[in-house]
């Protein structure tokens, strides 16, 4: 996703990707600097490009909007009590709301990523086995003409005598 932005000179943050134990707590730290640099920069809308398994042969670059959240279809209740506070509860929502969007990106990045590898592994032991087979074939042939130079030989040998 960085270098597609990178080309078409669109600015962007690039994020390390954490290991898989440790997935949870970075994209809650990162949901909660997302929300901190929004508060001293509002900005209008929050993009994430990332890797998307579609099947085992094809992974596509996709672009989801994390910011603003969808509206709701039906409007809120006028009398509804929210506690401590409606700002609070709408934080803690686009909190929860980007947590579980940047989780949902790296799950489908890492399986992007291991479907990936699983082809290069298919493909190098495809290239093993056509390896080994040509090997086998070549000592079985360089076997066959040593004993075939020997017999000829000791059948030479005997004809001597």
């Amino acid at each position: 996703g960085s270098t597609l932005l990178t080309e078409r000179e669109v600015p962007h943050q690039t994020v390390p990707s954490p290991r898989e134990d440790e997935v949870p707590a970075v994209m809650s730290r990162l949901a909660t600097q997302l929300i901190q640099q929004i508060r001293q920069t509002p900005v209008s809308r929050v993009w994430l490009v990332s890797s998307r398994f579609e099947s085992m042969t094809h992974q596509a670059t996709t672009a989801q909007r994390l910011l603003p959240l969808p509206r709701p279809q039906t409007a809120v209740p006028e009398d509804l009590v929210i506690e401590p506070s409606m700002e609070r509860a709408i934080e803690r929502l686009v909190w929860a709301w980007l947590r579980i969007g940047l989780e949902d990106a790296w799950w489908m990045n890492r399986l992007a990523e291991l479907a990936a590898r699983v082809l290069h592994l298919e493909e190098a032991r495809e290239d093993l086995t056509t390896q080994t087979n040509t090997l086998r074939r070549d000592v079985f042939k360089a076997m066959h003409e040593r004993l075939d130079t020997m017999a000829r030989e000791m059948g030479a040998a005997r004809s001597w005598r």
